[in-house]
């Protein structure tokens, strides 16, 4: 990324960010309020779900549920980011780091001015329920690696095995949040909506800046210093796995 091109870049990133973010808010006050008349369906469906509840289905929740959490996404934006950076797409690997923070922020922004309350069992965690964080966070994560790796993986078989196990993970992750009863389902609802917007108008950014500046081609030696980059980055994700479920 060149000198002028790296300002402009920036620069229409923040703007980008800013005037999303207020957007982001905006659409997030009303969808709230929409979704408030769900108020009977979400307490029917948490009591279901509380009569079904067993030691094998919660331990799936809450492993599941740590993919959408501070425990493992945080380390799948730097690891996939750092990844990007390694294959010298560094616009990717900011969009992916920067995006993330950004949603990460106007949801605990939306969650204060909500103020909605959690279903009994997560009053516990003493946070506000509107928008649901992981699954928010989780669409928007796995969402955007997902699109952005449609361009580097050449095989159409291989772009839909990740497109359906990143879809099977953001679903898997969105309903732990409902079997561990710390969230309504209209806040899972909010959530995948506010994180679609988002994910939208991050694609956009990205299809646009790569109409102008399409990715580097790669010499031998980078793409060797690439590959061994990220099977270095892969091992570290199996060892944060590992530390993770072994706690």
């Amino acid at each position: 990324m060149k000198g002028p091109q790296r300002l402009e870049f920036l620069a229409l990133l923040a703007l980008g960010l800013g005037l999303g973010g207020l957007l982001w808010l905006w659409l997030g006050r009303i969808i709230a309020m929409d979704l408030a008349s769900l108020g009977t369906l979400d307490v029917r469906l948490e009591q279901s779900l509380r009569g079904q509840w067993s030691p094998a289905a919660w331990l799936l929740w809450q492993n599941l549920s740590r993919f959408g959490g501070v425990t493992i996404l945080p380390w799948v934006v730097a690891l996939v980011s750092a990844g990007f950076f390694a294959g010298r797409r560094f616009f990717e690997g900011l969009l992916l780091s920067l995006g993330a923070a950004t949603l990460a922020l106007l949801v605990e922004v939306m969650k204060i001015a909500v103020d909605r309350p959690r279903p009994p069992l997560g009053l516990a965690l003493g946070t506000p329920a509107f928008p649901s964080g992981h699954s928010s966070l989780a669409l928007l994560v796995y969402g955007l690696i997902a699109l952005l790796l449609q361009r580097q993986l050449a095989s159409r078989w291989l772009r839909s095995a990740v497109f359906l196990c990143l879809g099977a993970l953001i679903l898997g992750i969105s309903w732990s949040r409902l079997g561990l009863g710390v969230h309504w389902l209209s806040d899972v609802l909010g959530g995948w909506v506010l994180a679609a917007l988002w994910l939208f108008l991050l694609w956009l950014a990205w299809r646009a800046y790569r109409r102008r500046y399409p990715p580097p081609v790669l010499t031998p030696r980078q793409r060797l210093w690439a590959n061994g980059a990220v099977l270095l980055l892969t091992g570290l994700w199996l060892a944060i796995l590992l530390q993770a479920f072994g706690s």
